[in-house]
């Protein structure tokens, strides 16, 4: 079993990442239709890796009370970024995230 570090060091992590896959799909939109093989291939599977383990797995975290204040702010800042980028998301033919992007819903 996980200890409460290993827990927050994972769910830091998983959070810096999905911040810095937003942070860089804007620019990733406009090289979309260049991009080809491997480079396109694999940002597709990282970024499936994200919507359906990673963001579920901050989701629960989140909902049980397990994120710090700290983390708290950045998944909710993190799941305005998605909803603000859903039209590039689905421009881009990428999965939907699989959870709510309101904290007020069940997910």
């Amino acid at each position: 079993m996980a200890t409460n570090a290993e827990t927050a060091s994972r769910i830091d992590s998983r959070l810096s990442q999905l911040e810095a896959d937003l942070a860089d799909m804007p620019d990733l939109a406009n090289e979309w239709s260049e991009m080809e093989g491997s480079p396109r291939a694999v940002f597709e599977m990282e970024w499936s890796i994200s919507m359906f383990d990673w963001l579920p797995s901050l989701d629960r975290h989140y909902r049980a009370g397990r994120m710090s204040d700290n983390q708290s702010a950045r998944y909710r800042a993190l799941l305005a970024r998605l909803r603000e980028l859903a039209p590039v998301i689905n421009q881009l033919g990428f999965s939907q995230p699989t959870v709510s992007l309101d904290l007020g819903e069940a997910a």
